[in-house]
């Protein structure tokens, strides 16, 4: 049981970063925090 619960935790990780891989981070990101973001002045 212990074994399945880091595979799930593990696909749920890979997902996310597969997520913010393909889509970015958007709001969250450092570069729009900081505001030199360069879509964001474009």
């Amino acid at each position: 049981m212990h074994d399945m619960t880091n595979f799930y935790k593990n696909l749920a990780m890979a997902g996310g970063f597969l997520y913010v891989f393909i889509y970015g981070a958007g709001a969250l990101s450092l570069d729009s925090t900081l505001g030199t973001d360069k879509t964001a002045s474009a």
